[in-house]
């Protein structure tokens, strides 16, 4: 009679207390004394744990071999935000889009939660076939969302010059003294074509991010250059592509993660045992 090895399934269990026993590693700090009837802080990580083990199934005798990636991200020094709104109220947005627009504006702004962030600031700009600032920045939450309802849509697209707008409320921003690092971000959105082309875009953003300005570039609908709109940004990641109005309120969420996460490290650890 043929002797059969013994089989298992790829210790999963095994795996589960190894990555336990990580985490526990990878998060460790010193105790800290605290009443007994006080809760610990929660954690300021988020940990993600992959494994892999090959073979899938081993035999008596055969060496396994493990494979895990540790990522946590954490969050780091807290440090000061300045963000302007630069909106487009060409003649494209007029009725009901318009409307979408400061929708998802004011939802933004909300997302942002300025009273839990007293360290960030938000002013708003607009253009047509100019440009014009609705407020410079501040920390009141009303009186951002007041400053989206000021404007109704009307006349040309001049991406440019609403660049440049948002880059002086930033200028006039740093002029409050400050001991702390801060960041400051352009948010542009449209829907449409500058009415001088795509270099003077280029032109305007390079200025911003040539003083360390992030530019996240919105582009809406079919008519959008969205090849301009996507040079203009500071990155792939700083560029979204709505199809349509109702993308906008998604987009405000993912503009509000990409400007919350700046204050987040991520760090990796990869093991083969």
């Amino acid at each position: 009679m043929k002797a059969h090895r013994p089989r298992w399934p790829a210790l999963g269990l095994a795996l589960a207390m190894l990555a336990g026993a990580l985490c526990s590693l990878a998060l460790a700090r010193p105790a800290e004394a605290r009443p007994l009837d006080q809760a610990p802080a929660p954690s300021a990580c988020a940990v993600d744990l992959q494994a892999s083990a090959r073979p899938p199934v081993l035999l008596a005798g055969e060496t396994l071999q493990l494979e895990l990636e540790l990522r946590a991200t954490c969050l780091g020094p807290s440090h000061s935000k300045s963000v302007v709104l630069v909106l487009d109220a060409s003649g494209s947005w007029l009725g009901q889009p318009i409307q979408a627009q400061k929708d998802a504006a004011r939802e933004l702004v909300r997302r942002l939660d300025l009273p839990g962030n007293p360290s960030t600031r938000v002013g708003v700009a607009m253009f047509n076939s100019s440009a014009r600032t609705l407020c410079q920045l501040t920390n009141e939450v009303g009186r951002v969302l007041a400053c989206v309802g000021k404007f109704g849509a009307g006349g040309g697209t001049a991406i440019d010059r609403g660049i440049i707008e948002g880059l002086r409320v930033l200028r006039y921003g740093r002029s409050v003294p400050s001991g702390e690092r801060i960041t400051e971000i352009l948010v542009v959105l449209t829907d449409g074509q500058n009415n001088a082309g795509c270099d003077s875009v280029e032109r305007a953003a390079l200025q911003a991010k040539n003083q360390d300005v992030l530019m996240i570039t919105v582009c809406v609908g079919p008519d959008c250059d969205a090849a301009c709109m996507r040079a203009a940004a500071s990155s792939d990641r700083d560029f979204l592509a709505i199809p349509d109005l109702a993308g906008l309120v998604g987009a405000s969420d993912r503009i509000a993660d990409r400007i919350l996460g700046l204050s987040l490290r991520e760090t990796s650890l990869r093991l083969e045992l």
